[in-house]
C-alpha cells in the first residue's frame, strides 16, 4: 500500500453513515485511522467474514478493484459493505457494481453520488479537498 493511500476518513462522514448502518469492522484500516473498535489493515487476508457484520471500507485509492471483489464476493454471502470510493466510471472496478447495459446499479446496491469533494484526513498532511469527485457503494446484496 502507498502512503498516499492512507487518507483517513473525514469523521463528519463516518459519523453520518454509522449512524444509519451502525459498522461493526473497519475492513481497510490502520490502528491510526480506523473508524471501529474493530479493524484490519486488509480485508483481503481475511479467511472468514461473519456475515451478519456490517462493514465499512474505505479501501485504497492507487488500486481498489481487488478489495471491491472481496466486497462484492462477501456481500454475496450476505455480509453488508459500505464503500467510499472514487466516483470514476472510466475504470474497470467501476463494472463490480454498475450494470453498463442497463444503465444503473447491479441488484442489491445502491449509489450515493457525493455532492462536493471530500475533504480527507492525514496526519502528516496539510488537508486539501480530493482531486476527484467520491460516491458511497452500499453492497447488499441478494445472498447466493
Amino acid at each position: 500500500m502507498k502512503i498516499s493511500d492512507e487518507w483517513e476518513t473525514p469523521q463528519w462522514l463516518f459519523d453520518q453513515l454509522d449512524s444509519e448502518f451502525h459498522f461493526d469492522i473497519d475492513a481497510c484500516a490502520t490502528k491510526e485511522n480506523t473508524k471501529c473498535k474493530n479493524f484490519y489493515e486488509s480485508c483481503l487476508t481475511l479467511p472468514h467474514w461473519d456475515h451478519g457484520d456490517i462493514f465499512f471500507m474505505n479501501p485504497p485509492y492507487s488500486n481498489p478493484k481487488p478489495f471491491l471483489l472481496k466486497a462484492w464476493e462477501e456481500s454475496r454471502k450476505g455480509a453488508t459493505v459500505v464503500c467510499i470510493v472514487k466516483c470514476d466510471t472510466s475504470t474497470s472496478w467501476w463494472g463490480i457494481f454498475w450494470d453498463y447495459e442497463k444503465h444503473c446499479p447491479k441488484p442489491g446496491i445502491e449509489i450515493r453520488f457525493l455532492p462536493k469533494r471530500l475533504r480527507f484526513v492525514r496526519s502528516d498532511k496539510k488537508l486539501d479537498n480530493a482531486n476527484f469527485p467520491s460516491a458511497i457503494i452500499i453492497m447488499k446484496l441478494p445472498k447466493e
